[in-house]
């Protein structure tokens, strides 16, 4: 439609409009390719951090052996922070619903 009517725009408008969608344009298959090295990235942090985990929990669980010198027992303290199991809340049992009267049978009057 612009470039129909270039007279209802002013002068350089539809030059910076070509620029403009042409960048955008170029960037398509820049943006794509960092999307995906995103997610990769993000695939491998989280494969890293799965494979970590269950040595950091020996870890933690070797510092909490009768074995462990003060020190350790200190490092499992710290580690307790972060992999200890927190306590589960006890479960409140719900209130029974209020008594209501019971609905009063329809009147007879006819």
């Amino acid at each position: 439609m612009a470039t129909q009517n270039p007279q209802l725009f002013p002068a350089g408008f539809l030059e910076e409009l070509r620029k403009d969608a042409e960048l955008f344009d170029n960037l398509a298959p820049i943006r794509l390719a960092v999307n995906l090295l995103q997610k990769e990235i993000d695939d491998t942090a989280t494969q890293v951090g799965a494979e970590a985990y269950p040595a950091a929990r020996t870890v933690y669980a070797v510092t909490k052996t009768p074995f462990a010198r003060a020190t350790l027992r200190t490092a499992a303290d710290d580690l307790g922070k972060r992999f200890g199991r927190k306590a589960r809340a006890t479960a409140t049992p719900p209130e029974p619903p209020a008594a209501t009267p019971p609905p009063s049978p329809p009147s007879q009057n006819a």
